[in-house]
């Protein structure tokens, strides 16, 4: 457990500089949707418990309520999109 405290931060923390840079930005984008994931499945279900819902719209609106989960729409949208042209990625693998 001790590891765990530095590993993950060092990751999430690694991870996103070189997202902000547009270095390597599949893979690390990659790797914080992995250590979302496991936040949402660790942490988020006693959060969203603690709301109460009243029902099943009221589940899913908190669920979708949680940063961990817009993180993981964002992180998608660079895994699938790319970073464009404005990135390191593009200087080391032009297209054209």
């Amino acid at each position: 457990l001790g590891f765990m405290q530095w590993w993950v931060p060092g990751w999430e923390f690694a991870s996103g500089l070189l997202l902000a840079l547009g270095f390597l930005s599949a893979f690390n984008a990659g790797v914080l949707m992995i250590i979302c994931v496991v936040a949402c499945c660790c942490e988020s279900k006693a959060k969203v418990a603690a709301y109460h819902p009243i029902n099943r719209g009221d589940w899913v609106a908190d669920w979708l309520y949680l940063p961990e989960v817009l993180y993981l729409f964002l992180l998608a949208v660079i895994v699938l999109a790319g970073t464009g042209q404005y990135s390191i990625d593009a200087l080391i693998f032009p297209l054209s």
